[in-house]
């Protein structure tokens, strides 16, 4: 990912870590974004992940039932998605698939976003305009957002 910096970084992130108590690691020299992500590496399990990349996080979930069951107001914002060169989808929905959950969900709000996964982190005022509205617009008021 770092290309020929990569094995510095790593060193310097293991030395950070093994400081007590281990410290979140944070690039000066990285986006905003990519440090949020090494943040919430202080609780990620790879299970996790590893669950996503074989498929077996879908084994007991029905997401056309559960999407079909949301009884109330809903908001979907979609943001930018593509496959890598392996094939495997690198975003939380597909095209297909975030028409497909708009299809399913009763009374949904869809937003298209340019944005990468953390669309609240990267464009917060746009990810609080959309919020702002759809809520004005489903219960009337938006005091609990100020």
């Amino acid at each position: 990912m770092f290309g020929d910096a990569g094995p510095r970084y790593r060193e310097k992130a293991l030395a950070l870590r093994a400081e007590q108590p281990p410290r979140t690691v944070r690039w000066a020299t990285m986006p905003p974004v990519l440090n949020e992500f090494f943040r919430g590496m202080d609780d990620y399990d790879p299970r996790f992940g590893q669950a996503f990349y074989d498929g077996s996080f879908h084994d007991h979930d029905d997401h056309a039932t559960t999407l079909a069951a949301i009884a109330v107001p809903a908001l979907l914002i979609h943001c930018t998605w593509f496959r890598d060169e392996n094939g495997i989808l690198m975003a939380a929905m597909s095209g297909d698939d975030a028409e497909r959950a708009r299809s399913l969900i009763p009374d949904v709000r869809f937003e298209r976003a340019d944005s990468g996964h953390t669309f609240h982190f990267e464009h917060p005022r746009r990810y609080a305009r959309l919020v702002r509205e759809f809520t004005a617009d489903t219960v009337g008021e938006v005091d609990f957002l100020d």
